[in-house]
């Protein structure tokens, strides 16, 4: 069995977002969240692994944070999204809580 390595450490932070992406948008749960990006619940992907996904206040439609979708896992009620901030805005995990705040 693998350890799964981790380039930052994982904290549990609660909200709600809004996923905006080529395949439409969704609401989802913030599981969890580290400098690098976010694990996220929702009903559906908003698109597919690699696809650039924006995160916004839910009902809004001001500019949000970019990520990439690094992992979609299906977990018997919805997906799990993985998310990478996008490497061109270096401050996305501090928009991240701003958004959630």
């Amino acid at each position: 069995m693998s350890e799964e390595r981790r380039e930052h450490e994982r904290k549990n932070l609660g909200g709600s977002l809004q996923l905006v992406g080529l395949s439409g948008s969704c609401g989802a749960d913030v599981l969890d969240v580290s400098e690098g990006g976010l694990r996220v619940h929702a009903l559906d992907a908003p698109g597919e692994w690699g696809d650039s996904v924006l995160l916004r206040r839910v009902g809004t439609t001001e500019d949000g944070v970019r990520c990439h979708i690094v992992r979609v896992l299906p977990d018997g009620v919805g997906v799990q999204v993985g998310l990478r901030f996008d490497r061109a805005e270096p401050d996305g995990h501090a928009r991240l809580l701003a958004l959630l705040s």
